[in-house]
This record gives C-alpha cells, structure tokens and sequence, in this order.
C-alpha cells in the first residue's frame, strides 16, 4: 500500500526530510567515508575487517564480539569525559563515531558468522 500522504513520516527524496532525518543520514555518510579512510591504514587489501578477525582470533573469541570489546573501551573514554567533562585525545564526537561505525561492523561480522 502506498501512501500518498507523507505528513506522518519523511520521503524518499532528500528535500522530502524532516529534521533529524537529513542530519542522521549525514551522520551515516561521515561513517561510510571513516571507515573506507580508517581500513587503509591496517594494510590489509583483501579485508577491510582483517584487522578485527586477526585480533579475535589471538583471544579465540568471534570477531562480531571483538567489535563489542572495542565498543566498551569506546564507552569507558565516554563514561570518563561525563565525569570529567573533558576527553584529553579523541574528542566526544570522534569516539561516538567510532561506536557507530564499530557497531556496525559488529552486524557485518555477526551476520557473516550466523550465516557461515
């Protein structure tokens, strides 16, 4: 069913948005071009997520839990700049990006497992 009237929710066309909606989708855009920037400097040509695979496989653990490892000393530096009201290296918005982008990196790894 299609419905004609868009009042209740945003479009498909990007000047069809409400806000909140555009400044989400920029978010995602920002993530997409971190993580292609961030996977060139782990030197691995064949897998942009070697890197998190090699790490889980010296720990024994699968690789979409690796990513909930990396998430949780993500939170720790968040949980530390509440308190202290100051972050000393990446910066608030630099660590919830890398939670974003590690979060989904997660659902790639746990997908791929599930469906192994």
């Amino acid at each position: 069913m299609i419905v004609a009237d868009r009042h209740l929710g945003d479009g498909v066309m990007r000047d069809q948005l409400r806000p909140g909606s555009r400044e989400f989708l920029d978010v995602l855009e920002e993530i997409r071009t971190l993580h292609l920037r961030k996977t060139l400097d782990y030197g691995e040509t064949e897998d942009a997520l070697a890197n998190i695979r090699n790490g889980a496989e010296v720990v024994n653990i699968d690789p979409w839990k690796a990513c909930l490892i990396r998430m949780a000393d993500k939170m720790q530096r968040l949980k530390a700049a509440c308190h202290n009201g100051r972050v000393e290296f990446d910066g608030v918005e630099d660590t919830l990006m890398d939670l974003a982008a590690y979060s989904v990196i997660s659902l790639v790894l746990y997908r791929e497992g599930r469906d192994a």
